[in-house]
């Protein structure tokens, strides 16, 4: 099979794997169930088509898809990833980073739920029932 063909096939594989678990971004779903799926999807598309390197276990997410600002949550912090800059900080008890549904789920040991998303319109703090974001998030 020629290269560009197999190319064409594994963006097609991941595209309908992307597909998939974006799709189930449902709130009904548990955080923990949905990353165990998305990891689960990952695992098949490597034995499908081979390779994976092993890398350091670090928890962060980076937010800003295309020209948005770039921000960085990491250990209960979000901040400006260019200037260092204290976006929002919550006391976290437990965080759960999903990569294929561009969001962050936060346990506050106060036992609040934060999810911080990204999409289309930009990116959002979601406590509670309010949905937040400032200048610097759009």
């Amino acid at each position: 099979m020629r290269a560009f063909t197999k190319f064409l096939l594994l963006a097609a594989s991941l595209f309908v794997a992307t597909a998939t678990i974006a799709a189930e971004r449902d709130r009904n779903v548990a955080p923990k169930e949905r990353l165990s799926r998305c990891r689960a999807e990952l695992d098949q598309f490597r034995r499908d088509f081979g390779g994976a390197h092993d890398l350091p276990d670090e928890k962060f997410f980076l937010f800003g898809t295309g020209l948005r600002t770039k921000l960085l949550y990491k250990a209960g912090v979000l901040l400006n990833a260019q200037s260092g800059q204290v976006i929002r900080q919550w006391d976290v008890s437990e965080e759960i980073i999903l990569p294929a549904e561009y969001s962050v789920v936060l346990r506050t040991k106060g036992g609040g739920e934060v999810h911080l998303l990204e999409d289309e319109d930009g990116v959002w703090i979601e406590e509670g029932a309010k949905r937040t974001a400032g200048p610097v998030l759009k």
